[in-house]
């Protein structure tokens, strides 16, 4: 299997409301979060699906700040987190 390096994003007083793949966060590999200072990402309205964060791979949140994720309204699935695996997991670690 090919290895791909994970994915580290930071947030400082972000608002995200736009969306790729029906979600205000996507990432096809392990994905650390790093909240800097209070953020809030918003997935999309939509005829099928709806994530605040989306995933395929491990999601980790560090950092002193509060990430607020919701889903916008959907047909199918709507949530604030969704994974495509279920061996994959969602670790919050707030604080240095």
């Amino acid at each position: 299997a090919e290895e791909t390096a994970p994915a580290i994003l930071t947030l400082k007083g972000a608002a995200i409301t736009d969306s790729y793949e029906n979600a205000a966060i996507f990432a096809e590999v392990d994905l650390t979060v790093c909240v800097e200072t209070d953020s809030a990402v918003t997935g999309p309205d939509s005829e099928s699906n709806s994530c605040g964060i989306l995933t395929y791979g491990d999601l980790n949140v560090t950092g002193p700040g509060t990430l607020t994720a919701t889903a916008g309204a959907a047909k199918y699935i709507s949530g604030s987190m969704r994974f495509y695996t279920c061996t994959k997991s969602a670790t919050a670690c707030l604080g240095f």
